[in-house]
């Protein structure tokens, strides 16, 4: 299964909300005056994490999606702790379930048919983030780098027998993102990353695409 994904127009936007979001929080804080704004910290990201317990340390949070065409949800929970202010590095689950019908094609585009599609995936990563660009599109935002590695286990037919049956294949991912504070401790992040390995496993990589884009939250 191929699945399609309209997600670059949701990313854009997202991040023209994004972008007028912090525009209007950072004009809140120049009207509060100079002397007060500086005396409110940003938050970001911490400046030390001398004060913090291994508990204020962690970062949790998922990524999330729903499709169409055939229908799907996704759903990525993570867990990171803070290495430095701007490093963190933490693990990560995804599972996937799809159901609808998928149209096939000839070789000169012509449509075939479709044909009923259900079933589920799931897998588990570990990665490293680094933030740069403090208050990047306005206060209490900024860009980061992102690398990744994920095994996932989908299913596919056998080469042998035609029947179903389920692989693992593995993803090193890298890009970059951008996260923004939603509230207090709460931070929407949007990013797109690339798949250094896809063309090894593309025939059963359900993606489609060694581009991939993520909306999650964390806190």
């Amino acid at each position: 299964m191929k699945i399609k994904k309209y997600k670059f127009l949701v990313i854009c936007a997202l991040a023209v909300f994004v972008f007028a979001f912090n525009n209007t929080y950072a004009q809140r804080y120049r009207d509060r005056g100079d002397n007060q704004s500086q005396e409110q910290p940003a938050y970001d990201n911490p400046d030390s994490l001398e004060n913090m317990s291994f508990s204020q340390r962690l970062v949790k949070g998922a990524n999330f999606w729903v499709g169409f065409q055939p229908g799907y949800i996704d759903i990525s929970p993570i867990l990171g702790y803070r290495l430095t202010t701007n490093l963190q590095a933490g693990i990560g689950g995804t599972y996937i379930y799809f159901n609808g019908f998928e149209p096939y094609f000839d070789a000169l585009g012509n449509y075939l048919g479709s044909s009923h599609i259900e079933g589920n995936m799931y897998g588990a990563r570990v990665y490293a983030e680094y933030d740069f660009g403090k208050h990047a599109l306005g206060r209490n935002s900024r860009f980061f780098a992102h690398a990744e590695y994920e095994e996932m286990n989908v299913s596919n037919p056998s080469a042998i027998t035609g029947l179903p049956e389920r692989t693992w294949y593995y993803s090193e991912y890298v890009g970059l993102g951008y996260r923004s504070a939603l509230g207090r401790g709460v931070f929407l992040n949007a990013s797109i990353l690339f798949n250094i390995n896809y063309d090894q496993f593309q025939n059963i990589n359900p993606n489609g695409s060694p581009i991939i884009e993520r909306i999650g939250i964390t806190f």
